[in-house]
């Protein structure tokens, strides 16, 4: 099965589209070592939109997906996110620094942040007296220079030669690529922001979850995606898991008797309309990573664990949240990222920055954003207790 779903009432917050994006990179595929683009649509019910990237030589994982509502859509997600993947596997940067944490932030003017809120090793030697090599990337309010540990900004999962006490896990959390440098820096902070939800709706009781009926949403192609969840006989379940940040977030749960794995998707956005696109969506996308079994970073409990239900998820409390409507101040991105950004600070008393990994020979805008003091789980799990 392949399908399109119809896109009308819903706002791309993109500066081109899909299809001039693809036009800017298709040509790089070989450059960064993707080899295929495959549409896994048909391998499920659903009709989602569902695409994956192979590169083989990927020094973490070697297949990427995307999603969305139209197949051009959801083929550039998943080579975008590979072309990311391989920027941070490169990283090209030298340090500007090296010294303990104390000493580069004071040399910047900064107070320094708990270099545990970034993804750590277990039970890493880190403290403030620790000598790393640093580099910097712009904060998002000021533009002042923020230092970060430049291991913390590689996805190299290969074996060094040399000993090392690894300090830092690869993470992809906050890296993001973009048609622009703002897109790619917006999308990073919402991913950063999501997984800050998502991390206190995994400690937070079902029975005190907040539940969305999704469709009182207003946009079409919200009900058309429905449409395909209950075509294909699948339990939806629809938590808001918006935070004290007040950035739309929700959460999908899915399950279904001839497939019966829990299934989740996330998804963050100023829009809540798009906020619950990018959840369903991401949860279909789900559907398929398990029926197509090309990811190499399965767990166990995938098929063997707490995520099997032989009977429907027990239903605690009835969805009685609506989805409302976007906000008027959703107007230019640059404001969006701003609006944001603040509300990051004014919870952590930091400023979220950006490292720029943008290739000059690609010029594909890559960013990795940091927010110091957000909380994420380290498998992005997306837990229903």
């Amino acid at each position: 099965m392949t399908s399109t779903v119809p896109t009308a009432g819903v706002r791309t917050y993109r500066s081109v589209t899909a299809e001039q994006t693809w036009e800017r990179i298709a040509h790089l595929l070989p450059a960064v070592g993707i080899t295929r683009v495959a549409d896994v649509t048909g391998l499920d019910e659903l009709g989602i939109p569902v695409y994956l990237a192979v590169r083989p030589t990927s020094r973490t994982l070697a297949v990427s997906q995307g999603k969305g509502l139209t197949p051009i859509d959801s083929k550039v997600s998943a080579v975008m996110e590979s072309i990311e993947t391989w920027h941070a596997e490169n990283v090209h940067l030298a340090p500007e620094r090296v010294g303990p944490a104390r000493e580069v932030c004071e040399a910047y003017d900064l107070p320094s942040y708990d270099l545990r809120s970034l993804s750590v090793a277990p039970r890493p030697l880190l403290t403030d007296s620790l000598v790393l090599d640093w580099v910097t990337g712009p904060g998002l309010l000021t533009g002042t220079p923020h230092p970060v540990p430049l291991p913390a900004l590689s996805l190299d999962a290969r074996l060094g030669i040399a000993w090392d006490y690894i300090q830092f896990l690869p993470s992809s959390n906050g890296l993001a690529s973009g048609n622009t440098a703002t897109e790619a820096k917006l999308h990073g902070l919402l991913e950063i922001v999501e997984r800050d939800c998502t991390a206190q709706l995994a400690s937070t009781p079902l029975s005190q979850r907040r539940y969305t009926d999704p469709r009182t949403a207003s946009a079409g192609p919200v009900h058309t995606v429905l449409d395909g969840f209950e075509a294909a006989r699948c339990w939806l379940e629809v938590c808001d898991a918006t935070n004290e940040l007040g950035v739309p977030c929700y959460v999908v749960y899915t399950w279904a008797a001839d497939l019966p794995v829990l299934f989740a998707g996330a998804g963050c956005h100023p829009d809540p309309t798009v906020a619950l696109l990018r959840a369903l969506t991401e949860a279909a996308q789900s559907r398929l990573t398990f029926i197509s079994g090309t990811r190499d970073d399965f767990a166990n409990a995938m098929y063997h664990g707490s995520r099997n239900f032989d009977a429907r998820p027990p239903v605690t409390h009835p969805a009685t949240e609506s989805v409302p409507d976007a906000p008027d101040l959703l107007s230019s991105l640059e404001g969006i990222l701003g609006q944001i950004a603040r509300r990051v600070a004014a919870r952590t008393g930091t400023e979220p920055f950006s490292v720029d990994l943008t290739r000059p020979e690609f010029a594909v805008p890559v960013w990795r954003t940091f927010a110091p003091g957000l909380h994420f789980s380290g498998r992005h799990e997306v837990s229903r207790g």
